[in-house]
């Protein structure tokens, strides 16, 4: 064999060698991730996702599970040809139908995550979750936003697993920042002639009010709307409840002070606490034209002044 058909094996050789050395064989569609999960464990996951991260295939899905119906999520990964659960299941908060929800791979630095969404709700309040799933590290990391309901605007902390992920961090805030579910209080955005944006527009023209007040009496802007704002708060527990021949006012658990000038006939949210856990838990009239509030848990005694439109610890 003379050297030039030496040389043609061995470029065959090494063109072999480097094709099985980079070939991935084809992760599976999310349709037959979903078939596999529907055929081992229930019939309608709420999602399944097929992955490949560092090297391994995994399925990722969620299934409502145990005693009670609770949602996990269940990682399935390949080895050899069968697929074998992971030990590790890692419990999810759900308090809706739809959840979790708009669920995708996503590829950060280098390894993909499974994204979704987690909502939960109790009394006049709720928590929305952003999630990312390594598969591979078998790992979930959360930033999450909490608030009165409709008013979803409160950042909880930040893990330390979080933080020293850049790629993470920076996703889930992204995603913080444009989910319709968080209740975005900037100019761009905010309707503020929408009666449902009362709340946040209350928020937004009183931006730091709250720290103000406790040094002295500070001015407060109030919006007033034709639409009934009593309505939005309908179902949530009413903590106080006063009216004179001027205004009504009504006080709610977890919740805002929503008033209706009689004389106007229109309606305003009179004060929204900077923590919704020092909700508003009483409230009276000091003369036709003044209120006090009580709020929960510590948190401020105040005073609101009609006749001069302003706000005060007393």
């Amino acid at each position: 064999m003379n050297k030039q058909s030496w040389i043609g094996i061995v470029i065959v050789i090494v063109a072999v060698g480097a094709f099985f050395a980079f070939y991935e064989k084809p992760t599976m569609s999310d349709q037959e991730a979903a078939q596999i999960v529907q055929h081992q464990y229930v019939k309608n996951p709420t999602f399944s996702i097929a992955v490949r991260d560092n090297g391994d295939y995994y399925i990722v899905g969620s299934i409502a599970d145990g005693k009670y119906n609770e949602s996990r999520l269940l990682v399935l990964k390949q080895v050899a040809d069968l697929w074998q659960e992971q030990s590790e299941s890692v419990q999810i908060v759900c308090g809706t139908l739809e959840c979790p929800s708009d669920a995708k791979k996503v590829k950060l630095g280098g390894s993909y995550y499974i994204y979704f969404v987690t909502e939960s709700y109790g009394s006049a309040a709720g928590t929305v979750a952003f999630n990312l799933f390594s598969p591979s590290q078998a790992h979930l990391y959360s930033m999450s936003v909490s608030g009165g309901n409709g008013n979803i605007n409160q950042p909880g902390q930040v893990n330390s697993d979080v933080q020293s992920n850049k790629a993470v961090y920076d996703y889930l805030t992204q995603q913080i920042a444009e989910s319709p579910k968080i209740a975005h209080t900037s100019q761009q955005n905010l309707d503020v002639n929408s009666a449902d944006n009362a709340v946040q527009k209350w928020q937004l023209d009183n931006e730091n009010i709250w720290t103000a007040m406790m040094n002295y009496a500070v001015p407060v802007k109030f919006t007033y709307y034709d639409t009934n704002l009593f309505d939005q708060w309908n179902g949530t527990t009413v903590t106080g409840s006063l009216e004179n021949n001027n205004y009504k006012f009504v006080s709610y658990f977890k919740g805002v002070v929503v008033g209706l000038d009689k004389t106007q006939g229109k309606y305003f949210i009179l004060y929204v606490p900077s923590d919704m856990y020092e909700w508003p838990t009483d409230i009276a009239f000091v003369d036709l034209s003044t209120v006090h509030i009580n709020s929960a848990n510590s948190g401020p005694s105040l005073t609101v002044h009609l006749d001069t439109n302003k706000i005060s610890t007393p």
